[in-house]
């Protein structure tokens, strides 16, 4: 296995989703710590906890939370019903 396999795996294993919050937790790769990211009610900005930093298209100043965030919600509204329908059937 190559190193850029390895980091996807840890990259993956750092995000967390709470549907019942639609809120991400993102866990900081070098410290430790977990963040808060919440999606702002026009649904095209991310607001993260680490230093209130804002994402949206038209804004340079992000956080690498709020990147890796939009990339796997994204990733998530678009196969979420694909992942559902492949856990029902393994029950």
């Amino acid at each position: 296995m190559n190193s850029n396999h390895i980091k996807r795996i840890d990259f993956t294993k750092s995000v967390e989703y709470d549907d019942k919050e639609d809120v991400y937790y993102v866990k900081s790769v070098t410290t430790g710590e977990k963040y808060k990211i919440n999606k702002l009610k026009d649904n095209n900005h991310w607001f993260c906890t680490c230093k209130g930093y804002l994402y949206s298209a038209g804004n340079p100043k992000k956080c690498k939370h709020t990147q890796r965030i939009r990339v796997i919600d994204q990733l998530y509204k678009k196969y979420a019903d694909k992942i559902t329908n492949m856990e029902l059937e393994d029950r």
